[in-house]
């Protein structure tokens, strides 16, 4: 490291490179610097020589000291006193960085008027640089006056304005570069001019508020720690206490929220240290801050329900006590409101039993009345109206039949002779009858025609038939006829 690589061999890097052991040097960047044979680069620092002349035409007898403070370090010299008229160069300051504070100690009444000169590294050539317009001067050992050149107060001191005063109660300051007092938190305290803050100790009872100690509140407890601890809900305290004890209620109270709350309608406590008011169950009943319940029984036709009796509906019944029901009334029973029992319900003939009531028969069927539940069917060759308790004959007139409790007229060549008839008859194919007819009538046809189907029809040829011939015959094979024949005749000649 620090050479490289020149003529089969090593030399060392020049001033301002460095090298870490490769074949060639590297060059420092421009604001930093190195002497030969480096292995890194430097920060370039500054050298300062201090000036010394009089200020105010004044004369300053004696010693003072000198402290000058950059960004990279600080030096303090001591400087002889000066006569009027006379200027002199002190001592060099090295080192330091950009120069941003000087102090001057016991510097007498007047002071001395300083500048610095910036001397670069290797050529030393002098640039003249004036101090500011204020610097720190601390004569007597008093609070040190904050001036531009430096914005950061030693330890103890905080700024304000141009001067450095003592960090006040309960903050601090440790460090002696702080442009303020750092305040301590609400926990500690410090007295006025303090490097640091203490915790506070609190004793049982109290717990740490603004930088003291203050008593916890009600319902709280500390043994002395920085915080009170709430008391369980159960629990009670006064202020400033160190410990929580337990909450007693009178019977028919609940201990709620470090308190004694009373029982509502229907819920007793023992007391004590209960927490919960229990719910009397259906059949019981309590006053409001009740420490016990009562258990209460209902009359006949009514039930328990929320801790008092109510009234059971229409056809239903309970037997009172302890009962929480009212029972339903079988469908052919009924009650009425408030009632310990049912009755069975007896209806009159035409009418059935149903929903605890009495309803009439519908239209062809019947009933006997009394406790039945359903009403019968009429067959289909009888009728009944509605609400009837018996069912009669259907009667049909000539050319009708009887069909679902009533009558019906048939269609042409059938006939019926009514009364109970439930069918009517079809005509022989050699008869016809009209809608409605009590009987079939002959057909008369003429020679040639058939009777068929209830109609005279036409014969075709080689057939023959006389009036009153349900059929056609057909002509021998040796003879003819020709359509709506009554005879053949002829002979076939081969």
């Amino acid at each position: 490291g620090g050479q490289y690589v020149k003529n089969h061999g090593c030399d060392e890097c020049p001033q301002n490179t460095y090298s870490t052991g490769v074949t060639s040097c590297t060059d420092c960047p421009s604001t930093q610097t190195s002497p030969e044979g480096s292995t890194k680069c430097y920060e370039k620092l500054y050298d300062v020589i201090i000036k010394t002349a009089e200020k105010n035409n004044a004369r300053t007898g004696g010693t003072f000291t000198v402290k000058i403070t950059g960004d990279k370090g600080s030096d303090t010299v001591s400087v002889a006193g000066i006569e009027r008229d006379e200027e002199k160069t002190l001592y060099l300051i090295k080192d330091i960085g950009l120069p941003s504070c000087v102090t001057v100690y016991n510097g007498g009444e007047n002071g001395v008027q300083l500048s610095w000169v910036k001397v670069s590294h290797g050529s030393y050539t002098t640039t003249t640089f004036p101090f500011p317009d204020y610097w720190i001067e601390d004569h007597d050992g008093d609070s040190p006056e904050l001036g531009n050149c430096r914005a950061k107060c030693p330890p103890r001191y905080g700024k304000d304005g141009k001067l450095c005063k003592p960090c006040g109660v309960n903050t601090y300051n440790s460090q002696d570069t702080a442009s303020a007092c750092t305040d301590c938190l609400s926990t500690q305290i410090s007295p006025e001019g303090s490097t640091s803050c203490k915790n506070v100790i609190c004793t049982g009872g109290q717990y740490v508020k603004n930088h003291g100690c203050d008593e916890c509140p009600q319902n709280t407890y500390s043994t002395g720690v920085t915080s009170c601890t709430d008391c369980p809900s159960t629990q009670i305290s006064l202020e400033g206490s160190t410990s929580c004890s337990n909450v007693t209620c009178e019977s028919g109270k609940k201990v709620e929220n470090h308190d004694c709350t009373t029982c509502l309608t229907n819920t007793i406590s023992p007391g004590g240290d209960s927490r919960k008011c229990e719910r009397c169950k259906g059949n019981e009943k309590s006053d409001e801050g009740a420490g016990s319940r009562i258990t209460f029984t209902c009359e006949s036709g009514k039930k328990v329900k929320n801790h008092g009796c109510i009234t059971c509906p229409k056809n239903t019944f309970s037997l009172g006590g302890d009962s929480i029901k009212c029972e339903r009334c079988q469908d052919n029973e009924k009650s009425d409101e408030e009632a310990g029992s049912c009755v069975t319900v007896t209806c009159s003939a035409g009418k059935f039993v149903r929903n605890h009531d009495c309803e009439e028969c519908p239209r062809n069927t019947y009933s006997r009345g009394c406790t039945a539940i359903n009403c019968t069917a009429c067959s289909s060759t009888h009728f009944s109206d509605r609400g009837s308790g018996s069912c009669s004959p259907v009667i049909c007139e000539s050319g009708k039949k009887i069909e679902n409790h009533s009558f019906a007229t048939r269609m042409n060549d059938t006939f019926s002779l009514g009364g109970n008839s439930t069918k009517c008859e079809r005509c022989q194919g050699n008869e016809k009858s009209h809608e409605g007819a009590g009987f079939c009538a002959t057909l008369n046809c003429t020679d040639g025609e058939a009777a068929y189907n209830h109609t005279c029809n036409v014969r075709p040829y080689n057939t023959f038939a006389k009036s009153g011939d349900t059929n056609c015959t057909k002509c021998p094979s040796t003879k003819v006829s020709n359509l709506k024949a009554s005879k053949c005749e002829g002979s076939v000649t081969l």
